[in-house]
């Protein structure tokens, strides 16, 4: 009686809690403002309307190459931004995480699961994918390694190889709206082209298809890595982009896969899952092997790099599928049941978004990341080819009001093993973490910086203040420096 009354309830709360979730999602968005990244990528989208960049064309140092991995992302970001604002691109980002739950909507169909079921899990997993929903491409790739899996799927129910010429597509895309990390569409793959290998932990249900077709499909999906405007630089750019300098100064997103403390997640998981599918072989249930293979997979990639975090939960979802599967219960909702409930999952994504809407800060507000004080400065004092110092995280605000700036939000493109010329990065380091005043001194020699753009916080306010020059601008936890008298 009471799994009836349960199973009553949720018939009638799926679709408010549902549309309340993710319009939740939607405002946990919104109130995180631009990624510190979004100015980097408009500045390039706006850029590239006049054709691809080869030579870094934000940065007062001249010569240094540039690799954008992310071009035509970068495009379609600066298309809507300019047409629509801010609200654009948080209409972009709700698009996005509709468009991952309609997919996994469609892979769980596949599977013989309701709408209902579908969609309370993949809300729910959305939401802890909150942090990595903004205007950085994370969540295209979720979507396409999402949409691969459905593919997949399709095929391995229909046995129609016409299906797979999909693959080599989204691979396609992936290179050129994020081609940093095409290969995940080989990772995720891989699951499919394993055969069920017998185990102590988990009984795994038999799946008849043929794997010949991927022996055409895997090259036709490694050749599209190289249709992006860079070539191999593009395929290579993530194998660059790594230093051990970027966790000195708290890049995490960008640190060299290691096991360190996501180790222990690692160990956790395992531990969980493990425990987990053991009790579902004890209740007589059998999984699917890509399913598995996927999980721990991903699991592996999430414990050694926190970004990766996002490919585990999306693995999390497919495998959410058949370790939960259960019998299913019908029962009868009361005449009107249905729309009312309806009705309150509309009414309450409703007001959740209009409060939204009237609270978001359309505006950029003066911060350390978007310094709008001192570059209005600037921009009344006719300096706007000044030659300013400029943090990683406020660059990209720079280059978005027009300045070139001295390093950006993508610091990787400073390394020399990215730029081909000089490790600019590593002077950048030198000046904010350095107490060696000679080497200080030369660095500070070597770019004739007229201005320098600086947290209160730095280090190196301390050595501007020794040094006496005069603070021209003061904001929101940062200070404006001039080096001479440039009048």
């Amino acid at each position: 009686m009471g799994k009836q009354i349960g199973n009553r309830m949720t018939g009638l709360l799926w679709i408010p809690l549902s549309m309340g979730a993710m319009a939740l999602l939607w405002y946990l968005v919104s109130a995180a403002g631009m990624d510190n990244d979004g100015y980097w990528i408009l500045a390039t989208g706006k850029e590239l309307v006049s054709g691809i960049p080869k030579e870094n064309p934000f940065t007062f140092v001249e010569g240094l190459d540039i690799v954008v991995q992310q071009w035509a992302w970068c495009l379609l970001c600066y298309r809507i931004h300019a047409a629509f604002g801010s609200a654009g691109i948080l209409a972009l980002c709700a698009g996005l995480s509709l468009a991952v739950l309609a997919v996994f909507q469609m892979i769980g169909k596949l599977r013989g699961f309701g709408l209902r079921s579908t969609t309370l899990r993949g809300v729910l997993v959305l939401l802890g994918m909150y942090s990595f929903l903004s205007i950085r491409p994370t969540f295209v790739t979720v979507l396409l390694l999402l949409l691969q899996v459905y593919v997949t799927e399709r095929y391995v129910r229909d046995q129609k190889q016409g299906v797979l010429l999909a693959l080599p597509l989204l691979a396609l895309l992936e290179t050129n709206l994020h081609g940093a990390v095409w290969i995940l569409h080989f990772l995720f793959l891989l699951p499919y082209l394993v055969p069920e290998i017998p185990n102590p932990l988990c009984t795994f249900r038999k799946r008849q298809f043929s794997r010949k077709p991927f022996l055409w499909v895997v090259p036709a999906m490694a050749v599209t890595g190289f249709l992006n405007p860079y070539g191999f630089d593009g395929l290579s750019y993530l194998c660059r982009s790594y230093g051990a300098e970027l966790k000195d100064i708290g890049i995490q997103e960008l640190e060299a896969p290691a096991f360190d403390n996501l180790g222990l997640l690692f160990v956790v998981l395992l531990v969980v899952l493990a425990m987990g599918i053991q009790k579902a072989k004890d209740r007589g249930k059998s999984l699917y092997s890509s399913d598995c293979y996927l999980l721990c997979g991903t699991a592996i990639l999430g414990s050694m790099h926190i970004r990766n975090l996002v490919y585990f939960l999306a693995a999390v979802l497919i495998f959410s599928l058949e370790f939960t599967r259960t019998r299913k219960r019908n029962f009868q909702l009361k005449h009107g049941a249905g729309p009312l409930s309806f009705l309150a999952g509309l009414l309450l994504c409703g007001v959740l978004v209009i409060w939204t809407a009237e609270n978001l800060p359309w505006e950029a507000g003066d911060s350390t990341d978007t310094p709008v004080k001192a570059v209005s400065y600037l921009e009344q004092n006719g300096k706007e080819s000044a030659r300013v110092f400029t943090t990683f995280n406020a660059g990209g605000y720079f280059e978005y009001r027009g300045f070139r700036c001295f390093i950006d939000a993508r610091p990787e493109l400073y390394f020399q093993s990215v730029n081909g010329k000089a490790d600019v990065f590593q002077d950048y380091t030198t000046l904010v973490r350095s107490s060696d005043k000679k080497k200080m001194d030369a660095v500070l020699e070597k770019y004739q910086f007229e201005y320098f753009c600086i947290d209160n916080r730095s280090s190196l306010r301390l050595y501007l203040d020794l040094k006496g020059y005069p603070v021209v601008e003061t904001g929101n936890g940062y200070r404006l420096y001039q080096t001479s008298d440039l009048s």
